[in-house]
C-alpha cells in the first residue's frame, strides 16, 4: 500500500514551482514532468514521514535530470517512461518506485553532482539499456 505524507497538495504546488525551471527536451511535456517528478518527491517525504519541501522535489528533477544539462542517454530513457504519465496514476507509482529509498535519502546537491555519472546506478537505467 506505500506510506502517504501529510499535505501532498502543497507537495504539488511546490513540484510546480521547480518546474518552471525544468529543462525539457522535445516532445516532452512539462505536466507530465511535474506529475512524474511529483510523485518521486512524495515518496521521498513519505519516507522520511514528513510532508513534503521544496528540497524532495528538488532532488526528484534533479534526479531525472531536468535541473541541468542532462546526458542524451538520460533524455532517451525518461522520455518513454515520462510521456503521458499525468495521465496516469499506476504509471506516476511505477516512475517513483523505480528509485531506491538509499537515492531518495540523498541531498539534492549529491544528486546534481553526481548524476551524470550515476543515473544508470539510481534509476535502472543501465538494466534497461543491457535489456534493449
Amino acid at each position: 500500500m506505500g506510506a502517504t505524507g501529510p499535505d501532498l497538495g502543497f507537495g504539488l504546488k511546490l513540484a510546480e514551482q521547480v518546474a518552471e525551471g525544468a529543462l525539457l527536451a522535445e516532445g516532452e511535456r512539462k505536466e507530465d514532468a511535474v506529475a512524474g517528478c511529483f510523485a518521486c518527491g512524495a515518496r521521498r517525504a513519505a519516507l522520511l514521514h514528513r510532508a513534503p519541501v521544496i528540497y524532495d522535489m528538488e532532488l526528484a528533477f534533479a534526479l531525472w535530470g531536468f535541473l541541468s544539462e542532462a546526458p542524451s542517454e538520460l533524455i532517451a530513457y525518461r522520455r518513454p517512461i515520462f510521456a503521458g504519465v499525468a495521465h496516469d496514476y499506476a504509471r506516476q507509482r511505477k516512475l517513483a518506485d523505480k528509485v531506491s529509498a538509499d537515492v531518495l535519502r540523498l541531498a539534492p546537491e549529491q544528486v546534481k553532482a553526481a548524476l551524470a555519472a550515476n543515473w544508470r546506478d539510481w534509476l535502472g537505467g543501465a538494466r534497461a539499456a543491457s535489456n534493449a
